[in-house]
Parts: structure tokens; sequence; C-alpha cells
């Protein structure tokens, strides 16, 4: 299968929460750092739907959601793409909650509220591990 056009095309970066006043925050946030399409989605089963469709190279996955939470989508998409880049985020930061998403998987783990310091150190821990600019110059 040919998939030049998603090599050429824009990069995605998918925000997962339930609450909507924190989500549209961090795409707001990410939106104003990067050049990439920021998607988002409501709960893991949107997310799993969002992830299928668009491959984003970079998600954000609350853990606390109704239905299907962060951990088993994060579980989930593990198990379509293993190569992805998964950041969970949530409002508390249990031990235990860190320990399972980083066993699972994850490639970092976000507490809320956000700071825009501590997304940017992300999206820079992103780029340095796979050698992918999504940043602006100006959010460096």
């Amino acid at each position: 299968m040919d998939d030049t056009p998603r090599k050429n095309a824009p990069p995605t970066i998918l925000v997962v929460d339930d609450k909507a006043d924190s989500r549209q925050l961090l795409m707001r946030m990410l939106r104003l750092a990067t050049h990439a399409v920021v998607l988002e989605a409501r709960d893991g089963d949107e997310a799993l739907k969002e992830f299928v469709a668009h491959q984003p190279c970079l998600t954000f996955l609350d853990i606390d959601m109704p239905g299907t939470d962060g951990l088993a989508a994060l579980s989930a998409i593990r198990a379509i793409s293993p190569e992805a880049s998964i950041v969970m985020v949530s409002g508390t930061s249990s031990a235990i909650n860190v320990k399972e998403a980083l066993s699972l998987g994850a490639a970092g783990f976000v507490v809320k509220p956000y700071s825009a310091g501590r997304i940017l150190a992300v999206l820079q821990k992103f780029e340095k591990a796979s050698s992918r600019v999504i940043m602006k110059e100006e959010s460096r």
C-alpha cells in the first residue's frame, strides 16, 4: 500500500478528554505551539476510531473517562500501533496510575491543570525521540 500522501500530510495530534474545558485548553495550547492538525475525542471509544482514521503522531489521552477509560484505550491503541506515542493526562497523579500507564507503554504523563511549560517539554521530548519536527520555531 502506498502511504506517500500520509508522509506529505501535516502531523496530527489527538487530544482525548471527556471534559470539554480541559480538552479545549490543551487543543488551544497545541495549536499555538505546533504546526500539527489537532483532533479531538470525548472518550476512549471515540479515541480508537479517531486513532485508526488519522494515525496521529502523538496522542494525549485522559485516564478517567466514562465507558472505555484511558488505560483501556491505551492498551487498544498499542495493540493497533505498538510504536504510537501516547501521553497520559489526569487530574490525579497517583503512583498507581503513573506506574500502570507507563507499564502499558505510555511515553509520558501530564497532570492537570495543564501548564504551558510542561506541554512544551512533552513536545520537545517527542521531537527528540521521533526525529519529527512538530513545534513552531517560536515555541522552542
